[in-house]
């Protein structure tokens, strides 16, 4: 309670200042980095000026011990809300000359960032053959349909949807045909739904999903079903403590030494 008091008082005084300010919450569970507005800590709000369009940061959160980062508390003056983005970048830079921008940084408002950790839960990551199981849904492992580029998803796996069967690319079992039928193509939220999955039971994916050995160094990656950039580029989702989307140098009708990112819902 007393950290609550303490929270409330500094945010009554931050009212008071003349300016616009970001209010860093930090109430428990980890604290929140910044490129250049340093950390804020534990039961802590830190206060920090925003004096010009020139304001250009960016934060995230560090889990403590036992603890991982859900998302960024939503409500009104908060920013990120609801996102489970690990960063958060705000930069005003390109808003310079705007009016309204302009006068909303001379005025005494106070925006608010701060990120919602919870306590690592138990659950169980279940393997069942060639397909991995947890939060109530089942993943094929992406290593395993390698060779196809991503027009051709697109053609089995239409609106997301996947009807047919796929040749395993794998090296170690090539031929073997992959049944796809009523899986979904994943979307790079659903990447990031399954890292912050892998975050709250405070385990590491790459205990589970097979890497690619021959990429220098070891990646696990796979298609999203993104739209391409600009229609010239596929983009492929990297899988670590957070699901990091990385545009992939090659064309929609290339094909991908990479496989594809697959769930359904399991039983």
């Amino acid at each position: 309670m007393k950290y609550i008091s303490r929270i409330f008082l500094l945010l009554c005084v931050a009212a008071l200042m003349a300016g616009c300010k970001l209010a860093v919450i930090v109430v428990e569970g980890g604290e929140v980095q910044s490129d250049y507005s340093g950390d804020c800590e534990v039961n802590s709000v830190c206060l920090i000026e925003v004096t010009s369009t020139d304001f250009n940061d960016a934060f995230w959160p560090a889990e403590e011990a036992g603890w991982y980062f859900d998302s960024w508390v939503a409500g009104d003056g908060f920013l990120c809300g609801g996102s489970t983005y690990q960063t958060c970048a705000l930069n005003l830079r390109p808003h310079k000359g705007n009016e309204a921008i302009e006068e909303l940084v001379t005025s005494p408002t106070t925006f608010y960032l701060m990120p919602k950790f919870l306590p690592i839960r138990i659950d169980e990551v279940i393997a069942e053959g060639r397909t991995v199981k947890i939060g109530g849904r089942q993943w094929i492992q992406p290593l395993d349909t390698v060779g196809y580029s991503y027009n051709q998803i697109r053609e089995i796996c239409p609106d997301r949807l996947c009807a047919g069967t796929l040749l395993n690319g794998n090296p170690g079992s090539p031929g073997a045909v992959i049944d796809i039928e009523g899986y979904i193509w994943a979307s790079s939220e659903d990447m990031h739904w399954l890292a912050r999955e892998y975050r709250s039971i405070g385990r590491d994916p790459y205990t589970d999903f097979e890497v690619d050995t021959t990429s220098r160094p070891a990646l696990l990656g796979g298609m999203v079903s993104d739209a391409p950039s600009n229609q010239s580029s596929i983009y492929i989702a990297l899988l670590g403590s957070s699901a990091e989307i990385l545009q992939y140098p090659r064309r929609p009708d290339q094909v991908a030494y990479i496989g594809v990112w697959l769930w359904r819902p399991s039983d």
